[in-house]
């Protein structure tokens, strides 16, 4: 006979799986910021070489002085674009909802960690590069921002490229 708290820990378990699915699912077929931006400040896009997915975000940067002096850069808006399986939309989806807002230093601090927090989830090695393709798109972008130091990146002719709707 089976203990009834590890069944019930086991359906419970199973119960969230479902609702995180459920809600990797909604993100995939309604994606959050998905499409472009207008008058981003950096863009970035990448692929990954095991599936082919392609994911590219465009941000808008926003400084502000802190009460110290210190100058602040946080992500004003942020958008999506590309094609890619359902893990790979639903966490840029998921993620650029979560980045808007932030501070880019926050942002930069991002780990693998947070996007499974994200995800909700357990993923093998092969879906895991995917859900971590938008961080390194998000972080890529970010780190030409502070190299450019808050000038336009010249990467903007990506903006050229048509808009892919997703898998």
């Amino acid at each position: 006979m089976s203990d009834p708290d590890q069944n019930g820990g086991s359906q419970s378990r199973i119960k969230m799986d479902n609702l995180y699915r459920d809600n990797i699912l909604d993100h995939y077929r309604s994606p959050k910021n998905f499409g472009r931006i207008k008058n981003p400040d950096v863009a970035s896009e990448e692929v990954n070489s095991l599936c082919g997915d392609k994911i590219g975000m465009q941000i808008k940067l926003k400084k502000q002085s802190c009460r110290d002096g210190t100058l602040v850069t946080s992500i004003q808006d942020i958008g999506f674009y590309g094609e890619a399986c359902a893990i790979s939309t639903a966490s840029a989806s998921m993620l650029t909802e979560k980045v808007r807002g932030m501070e880019v230093g926050s942002v930069k601090k991002m780990t693998v960690k947070d996007i499974l927090m994200l995800l909700g989830i357990e993923l093998t090695p092969t879906r895991l590069k995917c859900a971590l393709l938008p961080l390194e798109v998000l972080q890529k972008a970010i780190t030409q921002s502070s190299l450019i130091q808050g000038q336009s990146c010249c990467l903007l002719e990506m903006s050229k490229v048509p808009l892919v709707k997703k898998r």
